[in-house]
């Protein structure tokens, strides 16, 4: 009998929004040290075989990307997802998908820590948690399958809150620390400009 290979890999980046918070910007293109927030997410998800990035389309060219829009625009970050679910109609249901906003700064190192732990047979996936045990909805590693079924009972997902989502789903927490980290107002932005490097831990530690 033939072993099955391993599950294919793809990512979902959430990069819409109207950045109310940061009045009306565009957060995915705000540079931090030299890089905008989009690049940290589209470098953590380098080894994907596909990336599906709802929002933009931005002057970005690799072939791996597929744009994509929530409908009705601007639904939120369950819509974002649940429209990026329709682009992977074509992947088998053994797949894995790698899910993370556009606003980690810390991104690849959050990937990495995600990517290091495999997912409970009896899991629907991973979720990251920071340190002090604070689920981030928007950053996690998920069974494809798991992700259709929510999707099944849900629909587009409009204005259903992040957390009502993959609270259906059996996840397990990995606490990645800062890597957690968001950046959601200007205060937060530049705050982690200013921010000290720590040598081979990232950034704030």
């Amino acid at each position: 009998m033939k072993t099955p290979g391993p599950a294919r890999r793809v990512a979902v980046i959430l990069a819409g929004g109207r950045g109310r918070r940061l009045g009306g910007a565009d957060k995915p293109l705000i540079l931090v040290r030299g890089r905008t927030l989009l690049s940290c997410a589209l470098e953590a998800a380098a080894s994907r075989e596909k990336i599906v990035v709802v929002g933009g389309p931005f002057d970005i060219t690799d072939d791996r990307i597929v744009w994509t829009r929530e409908e009705p625009r601007f639904g939120g970050p369950a819509a974002a997802l649940m429209a990026a679910l329709a682009v992977l109609d074509d992947l088998p249901s053994d797949a894995e998908v790698l899910l993370l906003a556009a606003d980690l700064p810390e991104a690849v190192r959050l990937a990495g820590l995600l990517d290091a732990v495999p997912i409970p047979e009896e899991d629907d996936g991973l979720v990251a948690t920071d340190g002090d045990g604070r689920e981030q909805w928007r950053a996690g590693r998920h069974r494809l399958d798991a992700l259709r079924r929510v999707r099944a009972e849900w629909g587009d997902g409009a204005g259903v809150p992040m957390k009502v989502i993959m609270h259906a789903l059996r996840l397990s927490a990995v606490d990645v620390g800062a890597a957690a980290l968001d950046l959601d107002t200007w205060e937060a932005i530049d705050e982690y400009r200013d921010a000290p490097r720590h040598p081979g831990g990232g950034d704030r530690g």
